[in-house]
């Protein structure tokens, strides 16, 4: 492989290889202070009201963390190669680029699963009918499920498991690509459910109309 990348590296020697590394870091920076600012926020009116959190508030807030780790990472990792093109990193740094990108692979299968359940919770604390109890139980199960589904095809995705950031070690791998397109039909399929649910809820509301498209907007903002 390292032979691989260094004719990869003479090939395109002529060709532009911008670095984007400062795009990442800026896109990574303002993403987590725009998370932390909202999730201060959440939890600042919560217990302003309430004066307690609830599960749906403690499950984003165990993703927003989830979200401050990879990001910080993601930023640290500029340094030994993320935002360059793979020939323009120190070959001696591969093993720990693709160790990187390995947990972070499994981190955001976490995060945005925690963000969907985040979501459901909030529905079930909203809505307190029976019929949006048993879709809010079923939902975390589902949910719960294609965690687990997508979980092990992305931590053993090479047999042995030091194939996946070895390239000296003679592995079989799975298509990576296949687990993530997959993972990401379910993950659009799932927010849209999640976006229109509540809508016929909302609708059937002693409120004026305008009001009503306003909190069917406000909840499908959410739900993305």
């Amino acid at each position: 492989m390292y032979f691989h990348v260094d004719t990869l590296a003479t090939i395109c020697d002529d060709y532009d290889k911008p670095s984007r590394k400062a795009e990442l870091i800026v896109l990574a920076a303002a993403g987590m202070t725009l998370a932390t600012v909202m999730g201060a926020l959440r939890c600042w009116s919560r217990l302003v009201t309430v004066r307690r959190l609830g599960w749906d508030d403690w499950t984003a807030l165990a993703a927003l963390i989830l979200l401050l780790v990879m990001g910080s990472v993601g930023m640290v990792a500029t340094k030994w190669g993320f935002g360059v093109h793979y020939w323009d990193s120190d070959i001696r740094l591969s093993r720990t680029i693709h160790q990187v990108f390995w947990a972070m692979e499994v981190g955001y299968l976490f995060n945005i699963n925690l963000i969907k359940a985040s979501i459901m919770l909030l529905y079930g604390r909203t809505f307190e009918t029976t019929g949006w109890q048993t879709f809010v139980r079923y939902s975390l199960l589902f949910i719960a499920a294609r965690t687990v589904a997508f979980m092990f095809p992305l931590i053993f995705q090479c047999k042995p498991l030091r194939a996946i950031w070895d390239p000296e070690v003679d592995g079989v791998c799975l298509n990576v690509s296949a687990i993530g397109f997959a993972g990401a039909a379910c993950s659009i399929i799932q927010d849209f459910v999640l976006m229109i649910a509540p809508i016929p809820t909302l609708w059937r509301l002693q409120l004026p109309k305008t009001q009503r498209i306003l909190l069917a907007v406000l909840f499908g903002f959410g739900s993305m």
